[in-house]
């Protein structure tokens, strides 16, 4: 692989990598908008926004083990 190849694809991996922290934090704060939005709506309790914020984090977790493999398949790939 030449050198350039080499340094773009490593390029992909930082940006990968810097996109790892907003991913962590979108999914917690959609689930606590939906759950404000939804307990103000239909007049619910505070645990559905709870549940949401749950939700949201759990999806941020899998999204970021999504980008984690892939990162790491760019890895190898570079060997």
């Amino acid at each position: 692989m030449t050198k350039k190849k080499e340094f773009y694809k490593r390029i992909k991996i930082f940006g990968l990598a810097s996109f790892i922290p907003f991913t962590l934090v979108s999914g917690p704060i959609a689930g606590y908008f939906a759950g404000d939005y939804l307990e103000k709506t239909l007049h619910l309790k505070f645990q559905l926004t709870l549940i949401l914020i749950l939700l949201g984090l759990v999806a941020s977790l899998f999204e970021t083990m999504k980008i984690i493999r892939a990162m790491i398949k760019m890895e190898k790939d570079l060997k």
